[in-house]
């Protein structure tokens, strides 16, 4: 199943100019697994108030293991990262107990650094 979800805005009304932005979520009938993909038809970017930023360079090296993903990513001029991610249902797992809330985690990892000297 795909669905698109069309943008517009009070600066910029893509549709009156031939142009869409849209996220596109297409979801796996197999896995029930949902991907999100960001497409736009139209002029440069740049032409209607958008910058690019630095781009990020990296090589990435992805691990799997049933629910969880690791990625390795060597960043061109910073440095190598770790990513994690688990995927979980997230609201039966926090009713369950099995998985604390997001905003708790991430205040646990905010206090671990701040607590070794890191900010």
């Amino acid at each position: 199943m795909e669905t698109d979800i069309y943008y517009t805005s009070e600066h910029h009304d893509f549709a009156a100019r031939g142009e869409a932005l849209r996220i596109r979520k297409v979801e796996n009938p197999k896995s029930g697994k949902e991907t999100c993909l960001i497409t736009y038809k139209g002029a440069k970017l740049e032409q209607i108030g958008f910058c690019p930023v630095s781009p990020v360079e990296k090589q990435r090296l992805y691990l799997r293991k049933d629910n969880m993903t690791a990625c390795l990513d060597d960043v061109k001029g910073l440095g190598n990262y770790l990513e994690l991610e688990i995927l979980t249902d997230a609201e039966e797992d926090i009713a369950q107990g099995r998985v604390a809330p997001v905003q708790e985690t991430f205040d646990d990892i905010r206090s671990a650094l701040l607590a070794s000297g890191n900010r």
